[in-house]
């Protein structure tokens, strides 16, 4: 609906009876608008048994058809006294194709049923055509599946059947009476019936698989242990293992896991810069810039390695060191912002208050800076003896951060290092600087 204008415009122009083939266009915006991922990803979670028709039908539950628990279960069938409508051919052949069409469970058959009278005769055509197309589609793939020895009937079945179950604990008027058993996650393996039907290696790395994939990082690393007992050390799991850990929040357990993939694999890039962020994240820099070194022996002109390098030496207050691969990530990235920054705080660190405030100018001129920009600028003009241009930088650094002056306060005690260096400041000084600086962007 968003890009109709611009699909109408399109459309004119693609109107030349000379050259009647699809405009490059409208592939060209599709992409650019997200749609076309949008819609590839919505056929992927069909094609893997997702359930993409819930948010579609599940404003079709009002009827009073469905007040009863067991029309929620009701198998399918065009003769039900609430949706049979002879008098309407449309209608009934709609109904019909409904009753065949396997990708909608048996209750949404019964919405889309009950809504038809609803819907005008144009719309009604529409859908017509459309779900029979669907449904062709649907039998012309399980008649292939047929003929190469694959009965999927059952699958679709249990499959609906789940779907009748989840509308019913998630839409039902009253389902707040009933124990919601989708409430929670499921982990197949690790229930005491089913342990031993999921025992084998290779059962169980493709329900690994199937969590890591949609994110189910906790039933996934379950999962991938029982597989690392009873198969034979694996770079990728203690990888996939790590990347659990690391996206569930514990990263020391994570670079336990990433260690045990370097100890198998050495050669891995991947493994290197995730043991490198660890270390980063738990504060061991020069952990993280042994990483980064071995990183940047193949790679010497990787700006986002030397950018890294630069802030661990950094960190170990090694400033003269950290400013050439500042220099050289400033270089190769031709003057990105974020190499930019990392100068203006080193230079602010070191001392080199000179190149400090050329860094931290051009910063301040471009499009949006960020509130940090501001108040080491307020750090800045502390320490080369402009307590005025002070307050302005602390104050612009407050609004940017829409009037909250406990965040800013807080970003200011993080800097306890730029802190430090206020040696040369009278403390008097710093807190009458604060004092008005927070008075004047009330």
């Amino acid at each position: 609906m968003k890009l109709r204008p611009e699909l109408e415009k399109l459309k004119d122009k693609a109107m030349d009876p000379e050259a009647m083939e699809e405009n490059p266009e409208w592939a060209e915006m599709l992409e650019k608008s997200g749609v076309a991922d949008r819609l590839k990803e919505l056929q992927e979670l069909q094609e893997d048994g997702g359930d993409v028709m819930m948010a579609t039908f599940s404003k079709l539950k009002t009827f009073s058809f469905f007040n009863d628990i067991s029309n929620w279960f009701l198998p399918f069938h065009r003769s039900h006294t609430q949706i049979a409508s002879d008098d309407v051919p449309e209608i009934s052949a709609l109904i019909s194709i409904m009753g065949n069409a396997p990708m909608f469970c048996d209750n949404d058959k019964y919405s889309v049923a009950l809504s038809l009278s609803q819907i005008p005769p144009a719309q009604r055509d529409m859908m017509i055509r459309q779900i029979k197309l669907q449904s062709e589609q649907m039998e012309a793939v399980r008649m292939a599946d047929m003929n190469s020895g694959r009965i999927p009937q059952r699958e679709e079945l249990a499959a609906n059947y789940v779907r009748n179950l989840y509308r019913f604990f998630k839409l039902f008027r009253r389902k707040g009476e009933f124990h919601d058993p989708f409430a929670a996650g499921l982990n197949i393996p690790a229930i005491p019936v089913l342990e031993q039907e999921f025992a084998d290696p290779d059962t169980l790395m493709v329900i690994a698989e199937f969590y890591f994939k949609r994110g189910y990082y906790a039933d996934a690393i379950d999962v991938f242990r029982r597989l690392s007992s009873m198969s034979a050390p694996s770079s990728a799991i203690s990888q996939k293992m790590g990347y659990c850990e690391q996206s569930l929040g514990d990263v020391a357990a994570a670079l336990r896991h990433y260690e045990e993939a370097e100890m198998l694999d050495s050669s891995s890039r991947w493994t290197l810069r995730r043991l490198a962020w660890c270390h980063r994240m738990l504060g061991n820099w020069d952990k993280a810039l042994g990483y980064y070194l071995r990183l940047a022996e193949d790679k010497p002109d990787d700006v986002s390695l030397a950018l890294n390098i630069g802030l661990s030496l950094v960190k170990l207050h090694s400033y003269d060191e950290a400013l050439q691969y500042l220099f050289k990530a400033e270089f190769y990235g031709s003057g990105s912002e974020k190499a930019m920054r990392a100068l203006a705080w080193c230079t602010l660190l070191g001392g080199d208050y000179e190149r400090c405030v050329k860094y931290t100018a051009t910063l301040l001129a471009a499009a949006s800076p960020r509130p940090n920009d501001y108040i080491n600028a307020g750090h800045l003009s502390l320490l080369t003896g402009h307590p005025g241009e002070a307050v302005d930088h602390y104050v612009d650094a407050i609004k940017s951060m829409d009037g909250d002056i406990d965040a800013f306060l807080r970003r200011v005690s993080d800097d306890k290092v730029t802190i430090a260096a206020f040696g040369d400041v009278d403390p008097n000084l710093t807190a009458i600087v604060m004092d008005a600086s927070i008075a004047k962007s009330k």
